[in-house]
């Protein structure tokens, strides 16, 4: 790989990075959205924003081959694809869920500045997958 290339693949990651860092943002403004607004029961369009955005990060994940935040945000796509906004109650899994997610997304997008590979815990992810299988 020459210089030229090398510098171009790191200005690509800290412009990837700092996106990441603002999607994560986004979401977790979005997540504080929904919950202020459940009870009312219309939090519909802010879930359909947080699927909106969780799907943009998978795909700009997939671009750049960060196959483990890509499937992190599949998983993430699946518990809002059962999810509504009803006159239920969102449970706080839901938003544990999502919280942990988040943090985990920053820590990956501030380590990929170092080279260093964050892997997302295997835990995190079944519990994710159960929760979407129990909507």
């Amino acid at each position: 790989m020459s210089e030229d290339e090398s510098k171009f693949l790191v200005r690509l990651q800290g412009t990837f990075s700092r996106e990441v860092l603002a999607i994560a943002a986004t979401m977790r403004a979005l997540l504080q959205e929904i919950q202020a607004t459940q009870a009312a029961g219309d939090c519909a369009p802010l879930l359909h924003q947080l699927a909106h955005t969780v799907h943009s990060l998978k795909g700009a994940a997939g671009a750049i081959d960060q196959h483990e935040l890509a499937y992190l945000s599949r998983s993430l796509e699946q518990v809002l694809a059962g999810l509504q906004c009803d006159s239920r109650q969102i449970p706080d899994a839901f938003f544990t869920l999502f919280r942990q997610s988040i943090a985990l997304i920053e820590r990956m997008a501030r380590t990929d500045d170092t080279g260093n590979a964050i892997v997302i815990p295997h835990s995190l992810v079944e519990e994710i997958h159960r929760f979407a299988d129990a909507r």
